[in-house]
């Protein structure tokens, strides 16, 4: 589905999302997992998308949620433009991925975020929990990739039984 670049989207694309997953008989706490994943995927797009708002041309989000025949296997995907020069928003996207990466078990890096989290300044907005929780609580692995458009792919695929 492609939405528009604002935040009344974010809950329209969980709605889909699970939607869709209920529609092909998907256990209730997977449509739910993967509802939080669509939707703090897109959430992340509207935020730090680089997006001509009201131009005649704007690309918008494009939300893809798939699975495999076996259903051990359901891609969420989520495609909008993004700034790559000096943007320091991707950069810390970037090294949040790495961090993940770095991280053998899901739920040791959701709580050591958690944690980090906790001694914050509780005004700043940046939690930086999104992408841990969606390794941890969505159960999937995260990756990305950049075309020749600077569009930024970013896609969570759920394993079920990972956390």
């Amino acid at each position: 589905m492609k939405v528009r670049p604002v935040w009344d989207e974010v809950e329209r694309v969980r709605n889909e999302a699970m939607g869709f997953l209920q529609k092909h008989a998907f256990p209730e706490d997977t449509v739910q997992s993967l509802g939080m994943v669509a939707s703090e995927l897109c959430e992340n797009a509207v935020k730090y998308g680089s997006f001509k708002t009201g131009q005649e041309g704007d690309p918008g989000i494009e939300v893809i949620v798939r699975f495999n025949e076996q259903r051990s296997r359901v891609l969420v995907r989520v495609i909008g433009p993004v700034q790559i020069g000096n943007n320091p928003h991707f950069r810390r996207f970037k090294e949040t991925l790495d961090w993940l990466q770095n991280h053998e078990n899901p739920m040791e890096a959701y709580l050591e975020k958690m944690q980090a989290v906790a001694l914050t300044d509780p005004m700043d907005s940046k939690s930086g929990l999104g992408l841990p929780r969606i390794a941890y609580e969505g159960q999937s692995l995260l990756s990305y990739e950049l075309d020749d458009h600077d569009r930024l792919a970013v896609s969570a695929i759920h394993y079920p039984g990972r956390g």
